[in-house]
């Protein structure tokens, strides 16, 4: 691909995800926002409830104490006490004796009349959840009223009359105060007061959401109606944080698209081409005996050496190589490169082994013991010098038949050993029934025994299984001589590890085992 035209793809995909993504967030934002909108908007009208109720509770204490007191007729003691219950009480306006008729026979402020309508009050009043309290509309000249009555008497009630419209007063946050109505009703459906437009075209508007609200003690029910237009503009000016984070992050994934769609290669291209320019290429590293020092093997590992010079982990690749089936070819190629370069080694060295990591689901597949053994003639070796580690990155879907192969490679010659046993899917019941010959101690373990002594318990018990199954244990990962000695003196036969050496390409490996063994075997 030219470079005009990556810089074409690389454009036009930014762009294209900028505006998907501001887009999405717009409409995310948008969906934030109202839901918040209408949480708040619940959490106001269930607080006008609270209002509403904490006044009727007030005017119930002040009918209370007027009852309690006896000062529930028309004598000048009675209307007094009236008088001072007004007083107290901010939102009491006055405080009436009612007959049977529900009509006014006395107040503590009678000029307070004037402003009411004629209708008589029992009417259409609703009791509450206490049967001696009742609610009800007073119409008055400019405004209503909420009358809160005590039945004292089958014939006798005290009525405290309350100013309701300065419940709801403030209530509206700013923004709505032009598109919004709160309502306070008697739930026989009387309006006792109201805030915002509340005027009979007005409440008639389109209306996107009505927050109603009941309470469980008294016959009250605020309501807040919402034109379309006031909610869908409230708060919004935040929506310009999310359409800002929609374009940085469509930024980012166009960028990352647009990487991807201009790779020259996809990953299995890459693993493909790789393959059949033999950029695979064994490293091995050194087994050694604990108890001489001597490199009695060693385990052959994957690098993958680039054309342009880079050296690539098998962290990096080796996941991939599995999941697409590639396994089986880097494995073969691996063994057979391998083997041609250790022949010498092997020919002179009958004890010297040669351990190869093999898949779980390539060791299950069909055909894998006779390619190993065709593969491993062809070399010209002895399948007695050759171990199959069954790795850990994947869990042997058919245990039986796993023990079945191990028991034909085993009559061949072949050697099998459990790698990293004690973590991933080698359990115990594993290492029982498999029938392998070999045990390597994971490097979490020796990591940890001079420090934890679970681990130290871990390590012996697998050194006993080992002894108990006549297996050969070797330990990975082994770094300092006080893990050594302590190893060797716990029954662990092998080792490999940085203590010796790390993994090294072939020419190194050799000139190493020439090194350490002529040393070791030479006479003091």
């Amino acid at each position: 691909m030219g470079r005009g035209r990556i810089v074409a793809v690389w454009t036009v995909v930014c762009i294209a995800c900028i505006g998907l993504f501001s887009a999405a967030g717009y409409f995310i934002g948008s969906a934030s926002i109202a839901a918040e909108n209408r949480r708040q908007l619940d959490e106001l009208n269930r607080l006008v409830l609270a209002r509403s109720e904490h006044e009727i509770d007030f005017a119930f204490i002040a009918l209370g104490e007027l009852v309690e007191a006896g000062a529930a007729g028309c004598d000048a003691v009675s209307l007094g006490s009236m008088r001072r219950q007004v007083y107290v009480r901010s939102t009491i306006k006055d405080i009436r004796v009612i007959d049977a008729a529900g009509m006014v026979t006395c107040s503590a402020f009678p000029e307070t009349q004037s402003f009411d309508s004629p209708s008589p009050l029992a009417d259409r009043s609703v009791p509450s959840r206490v049967a001696s309290i009742e609610l009800s509309r007073i119409d008055q000249v400019s405004s209503v009223a909420v009358g809160v009555s005590w039945k004292v008497l089958p014939d006798l009630a005290l009525t405290a009359v309350l100013s309701t419209d300065s419940l709801l007063f403030g209530a509206l946050p700013p923004g709505l105060r032009e598109g919004a109505t709160m309502t306070l009703s008697l739930t026989n459906g009387d309006v006792v007061a109201g805030y915002g437009n509340t005027s009979e075209s007005g409440l008639g508007e389109p209306q996107t959401s009505t927050f109603t609200s009941n309470s469980d003690r008294y016959p009250l029910s605020p309501q807040l109606r919402v034109e379309a237009a006031s909610f869908d503009t409230w708060n919004r000016d935040s929506i310009i944080y999310f359409v800002a984070s929609g374009a940085v992050l469509g930024l980012i994934f166009g960028l990352l698209l647009a990487r991807l769609l201009t790779l020259p290669k996809s990953p299995l291209r890459e693993l493909d081409d790789a393959l059949a320019a033999g950029e695979f290429v064994p490293y091995m590293q050194p087994v050694f005996s604990l108890a001489s020092g001597r490199i009695v093997g060693c385990e052959v590992l994957v690098r993958w050496h680039r054309q342009n010079g880079e050296t690539v982990p098998p962290s990096r690749f080796i996941t991939l190589v599995e999941q697409s089936d590639r396994i089986a070819r880097l494995t073969h190629d691996l063994m057979t490169l391998a083997l041609r370069e250790l022949r010498p080694l092997i020919d002179r060295d009958p004890e010297f082994s040669v351990a190869f990591n093999i898949a779980p689901g390539h060791f299950l597949a069909d055909g894998f013991s006779q390619s190993v053994e065709a593969l491993v003639r062809t070399a010209g070796v002895r399948p007695s010098q050759i171990i199959l580690e069954l790795t850990e990155r994947q869990e042997l879907s058919d245990p039986v038949r796993a023990a079945t192969l191990v028991l034909a490679l085993r009559a061949k010659g072949f050697k099998i050993a459990i790698d990293d046993a004690g973590t991933g899917h080698s359990g115990l019941s594993t290492v029982k029934s498999l029938g392998a010959q070999i045990l390597k101690i994971d490097k979490f373990f020796v990591d940890s025994i001079l420090i934890d002594h679970s681990a130290r318990v871990i390590v012996e018990m697998l050194v006993k299984v080992a002894h108990e199954l006549q297996m050969t244990l070797v330990a990975e990962g082994i770094e300092k001589p006080e893990q050594m000695a302590w190893l060797k003196a716990a029954g662990v036969d092998d080792g490999q590890g940085y203590l010796v050496s790390p993994a090294v390409p072939i020419d190194k490996f050799l000139t190493l085992v020439d090194a350490r063994n002529g040393i070791i075997g030479r006479p003091g």
